[in-house]
């Protein structure tokens, strides 16, 4: 990370960023969030991710609610969607958001107006990637789920004890 006199910020970007990322398809002048890494002495509070990005997903729909809020739906990748479920938290674009509605295909969730406002998804629009990182609790360490499908996996959930087998968990 560099400040430029002009007060732009410059990074090195590793080719894995931007293959694995939309980074190398947003256009000179795009909104990016940025944020600094939490000290450990800071106050947990919402949804915990890591900032490593698990793929890019297209944008399906950008619609107004009623409410004033937004709806946003993102493509999921068939081999992804036992990452995602309702209730389930996931970032975009480095904000962490509730999952709201997960299906086969796709996921949706919920935007406020202060996240709209205080982040750069109010420039997303169907159509564009976004960066998508899984929800790090649900995923258990991001397990490879091909891998599982290979073997018969227990994990315990409450006091129950439930097998993982395929791409069903």
């Amino acid at each position: 990370e560099k400040t430029l006199p002009s007060g732009e910020l410059l990074f090195h970007t590793l080719e894995e960023t931007l293959r694995r990322t939309n980074l190398g398809q947003l256009s000179i002048g795009s909104k990016v969030n940025l944020e600094r890494a939490m000290s450990a002495s800071a106050r947990l509070g919402g949804h915990i991710v890591q900032g490593h990005v698990d793929t890019a997903s297209e944008i399906l729909e950008l619609k107004r609610l009623p409410d004033g809020d937004m709806e946003l739906l993102v493509a999921l990748p068939e081999e992804d969607m036992p990452l995602v479920v309702e209730k389930g938290s996931v970032a975009l674009d480095g904000v962490s958001l509730t999952v709201v509605e997960a299906e086969k295909d796709f996921f949706g969730v919920r935007l406020i107006p202060v996240t709209l406002a205080e982040t750069s998804l109010d420039s997303r629009r169907p159509g564009m990637l976004i960066n998508v990182e899984y929800d790090e609790h649900l995923v258990i360490h991001k397990i490879d789920i091909r891998r599982i499908s290979r073997f018969p996996v227990f994990i315990l959930v409450g006091l129950g004890v439930h097998e993982i087998s395929g791409h069903h968990i």
